[in-house]
């Protein structure tokens, strides 16, 4: 029972949590976007990021079925690529040392934080966690033995990038946070709690039978 409740209140975090996220990029409410003045802020590529997730960890808990189960596989299918395209994008740049262009395709960074390296852009830490993330949309489709087992597995390690993060930034650890000079900006706070919450939803789903929500 606390798994179902716990991944049905992590979607509604999320979810509402990234809308108002976008919201606030959108018109510039920066009492939203940081926890407090001049601390790091959660980029709109990341709360956009979110918000597929959250459509990703609702269907992985209701599983696609009945009439409207090739809608949802399409939507599930489309949140998966939106993020790849971003994270992978990101990355490239990240390794060959050049603005993608997508750290501000649709807002402006203006902000001013600890150490930016380029505005707009995540951190390694939550590119490499939306990616595990989209492995785990992936794993919706697969109906091997081990679906269970990735779900546990993927999921502890998202939630270990946020929890590890967390960490560092209560210690100020910059490299636990991922800060890492001419290579990664720092995670923001809620980024590092959201993480922690998808993650621990994504690996309660190894208890879960994927046949029996509707």
């Amino acid at each position: 029972m606390f798994r179902k409740y716990f991944i049905i209140l992590t979607v509604y975090l999320i979810g509402l949590a990234s809308l108002a996220i976008i919201v606030a990029w959108i018109f510039d409410i920066t009492v939203v976007l940081s926890i407090l003045p001049g601390f790091i802020t959660i980029k709109f590529s990341t709360a956009l990021a979110f918000f597929l997730s959250s459509l990703i960890l609702y269907f992985a808990y209701y599983s696609p079925q009945g009439r409207f189960a090739n809608l949802n596989l399409i939507i599930v299918s489309f949140s998966i690529l939106i993020i790849w395209i971003m994270m992978i994008t990101i990355l490239v740049s990240i390794i060959f040392g050049f603005k993608s262009g997508i750290e501000n395709l649709f807002i402006i960074d203006t902000t001013i934080a600890t150490n930016p390296y380029v505005p707009g852009r995540p951190s390694l830490g939550t590119i490499v966690a939306f990616l595990l993330i989209t492995i785990l949309g992936l794993n919706i489709f697969y109906e091997g033995k081990w679906k269970n087992q990735l779900f546990l597995f993927l999921g502890s390690l998202v939630f270990l990038i946020g929890a590890v993060s967390k960490i560092g930034l209560i210690l100020a650890v910059p490299v636990l946070y991922y800060d890492v000079p001419s290579i990664s900006n720092a995670i923001s706070i809620p980024a590092s709690i959201l993480f922690m919450f998808i993650g621990l939803a994504f690996s309660l789903l190894y208890k879960i039978n994927p046949k029996r929500q509707a």
